[in-house]
């Protein structure tokens, strides 16, 4: 089961974060748990309900065999084939690390405890309307918002266009069945002492394309805004054009080009009107901001496992063809004898108690990737736990199906087994990290969270 798959990596990401501590020097930690003890191993920062009200550490994992294959698997779960290293000298400009800092805590605080929209009155106000309603919109649709640097200064296309008005943004890593629901250029823009008082500009951006020559290129106008000497701040541009178009045929990707003309007629250069270029202070350069969303629902981790195989007629099971292995032996030894002395440590008291919610409290600080992971610190994944026995009360969420399985178990418990607690509803969360290119990721990973339990 998809459920059960995902809890066994959600334990396998406990014993790891663990385990990575040891190697590596102690940081500093919100969660009161999170201590060193004097002379001792490192207390684990993953925590889970012990059966009696209280959240309890988990015990390490030693062995680096193990090691190494949790780290796989939680890049699987992440959706990553390897860790990613950001040159850290090429990391996003200052800017796109704060601005998508602030998506992350503005758009998720809105977020009740069960997933729901929020709204806070208050930040809406702190933006105009159109802009706040198109980020939203783009936020709640997109698995993943991608903040790209400006790598125009690594080109060395010879083009006619002014290297300073260039943008070239490496896509290389987005997959090219995402659909793009929406991308924004953002230029920042101070006030312009050196052009006369109210004067006016406009600001075009323009798709570069290739033209009937090799070395030719001509532009298409993707947006245009208006702006004056005295306005200071960020300017948005609507880019979703190029970036459909760069995603449908990558070799095509030659960059946008930035067009400014004066209320006179005058062509002027980004630092005439003090936009932020290339040659700016670098926490103002501009980025680009798209959103995308994954074509299916499909489950983001690398492979995707069949359940274990039912019985035969004969009461033994079936056996299985090598291609048609149903869990690797890493899980077998997960769910093995060795592992049920471990779990036993924060299982006790379950079965005196029913079907319900239970705290698990995963930290990604121990994790030791904290030069690409930026945010959460952790999260709250829970897990369900308890007895489904008859009879079933309203708040164990049964089914009508567990209520019928219940009734022929008390007859037949030899043949039918008990309903089994599990999630009635799960919600998903956000990690903001670092990719190779030294873009900022924020990606939404659904089902990480058990919201509601009961019985099946």
């Amino acid at each position: 089961m998809e459920i059960d798959k995902f809890f066994l990596i959600v334990f396998a990401v406990i014993f790891l974060f663990e385990e990575c501590n040891t190697e590596q020097q102690q940081p500093q930690h919100s969660h009161p748990a999170d201590k060193k003890d004097a002379g001792g191993p490192l207390v684990a920062s993953f925590f889970a309900d012990n059966g009696i009200d209280q959240s309890i550490p988990l015990p390490p994992l030693r062995s680096k065999i193990e090691k190494k294959e949790m780290q796989e698997e939680i890049l699987g779960l992440l959706g990553l084939h390897s860790r990613p290293r950001p040159a850290m000298d090429e990391v996003a400009t200052q800017e796109a690390s704060k601005y998508m800092m602030t998506l992350y805590e503005d758009y998720y605080g809105m977020l009740d405890e069960e997933g729901n929209m929020a709204v806070n009155d208050e930040k809406v106000r702190d933006r105009s309307w159109t802009d706040f309603n198109n980020t939203l919109r783009f936020l709640s649709e997109a698995d993943d918002t991608v903040a790209f640097t400006n790598h125009a200064r690594k080109q060395n296309h010879h083009l006619r266009h002014d290297r300073d008005r260039r943008f070239v943004f490496d896509l290389s890593q987005v997959p090219t069945e995402h659909l793009v629901i929406g991308a924004q250029l953002r230029l920042f823009k101070a006030y312009s002492w050196k052009q006369p008082w109210f004067q006016n500009f406009t600001v075009t951006v323009h798709l570069i394309k290739r033209g009937k020559d090799a070395e030719d290129r001509e532009l298409e106008l993707l947006d245009q805004q208006m702006t004056y000497t005295i306005h200071k701040g960020w300017m948005t541009f609507n880019v979703t054009h190029a970036v459909e178009a760069w995603i449908g045929s990558p070799t095509t990707n030659y960059g946008l080009f930035i067009d400014i003309i004066s209320g006179t007629g005058e062509s002027l250069e980004p630092a005439d009107i003090s936009m932020a270029g290339l040659d700016g202070p670098e926490e103002k350069e501009g980025f680009m901001v798209a959103f995308f969303k994954r074509r299916s629902e499909e489950n983001i981790m690398r492979t995707k496992r069949s359940p274990d195989p039912a019985p035969s007629a004969s009461g033994g099971r079936k056996k299985k063809k090598p291609e048609q292995s149903s869990r690797s032996d890493f899980e077998h030894r997960l769910t093995g004898n060795q592992w049920s002395s471990i779990f036993g440590g924060f299982d006790s008291g379950h079965t005196t108690r029913t079907c319900q919610k239970r705290t698990l409290y995963v930290s990604f600080r121990l994790l030791g990737w904290q030069d690409w992971i930026i945010a959460p610190d952790g999260y709250s994944a829970y897990f369900c736990h308890g007895e489904c026995s008859f009879p079933l009360n309203a708040h164990m969420n049964a089914t009508n199906h567990a209520i019928v399985q219940t009734l022929v178990h008390l007859f037949n418990p030899t043949n039918v087994p008990k309903a089994l607690c599990a999630p009635t509803k799960l919600s998903a969360i956000s990690v903001l990290y670092f990719d190779d290119n030294s873009n900022v990721v924020l990606k939404k990973y659904r089902n990480m969270v058990a919201r509601g339990c009961g019985c099946h």
